[in-house]
């Protein structure tokens, strides 16, 4: 009697196999979406740390951030040393434009926060520009980060974010799409 020994494929073989390249990927269409990646790479620049990043469709919500370096936070946002010596800096945690964290700049004088592009207390409508700006350059700093996040999701579920997967574990599967052990 003889037996056979079950044919098997590499990962890097499977782009020449298109139907069974579909069988894995129907398989495993979940192998990369564990979300840990979010947080594996810095997402955020030197400046700033935090202890993770989510998002899903609508935002993008970091959690606990904090600025490492005022000056360099000073400089992304574009913001004035004079100006910045009259700005209280903190992050809100109440989203706003479907944003997470909502960055707060106001007078060191005064409490109220620019919302929306209501006046604030304190500033010169010069100053005023300038902190509107410095708000509109993290919301688009924000925005962007949510588009290369979801960029990177799609990507990690698609056949060629899978296969680049399996390839990368040195992985076998057999003729059912199912991950095996290789055969030599």
């Amino acid at each position: 009697m003889t037996t056979t020994k079950p044919t098997t494929y590499h990962a890097y073989e499977l782009a020449d196999h298109p139907e069974l390249l579909a069988k894995v990927c129907d398989n495993y269409r979940t192998l990369n979406v564990d979300y840990d990646w979010v947080n594996e790479s810095p997402r955020l620049p030197s400046f700033l740390s935090c202890e993770s990043i989510e998002f899903d469709i609508n935002e993008v919500r970091i959690d606990r951030i904090k600025v490492a370096d005022m000056e360099q936070f000073r400089k992304f946002l574009r913001i004035p040393k004079q100006l910045w010596g009259a700005i209280n800096c903190f992050f809100a945690v109440v989203p706003i434009d479907g944003h997470q964290p909502y960055l707060s700049l106001t007078h060191h004088k005064y409490q109220l926060q620019e919302v929306k592009g209501k006046n604030l207390a304190g500033f010169t409508p010069k100053q005023h520009q300038v902190v509107h700006r410095a708000n509109k350059i993290w919301r688009e700093y924000l925005h962007n980060l949510w588009f290369l996040l979801m960029e990177e999701d799609e990507y990690r579920i698609s056949d060629e974010g899978i296969l680049q997967t399996l390839i990368d574990r040195g992985i076998c599967v057999d003729e059912d799409g199912k991950i095996c052990d290789c055969v030599e």
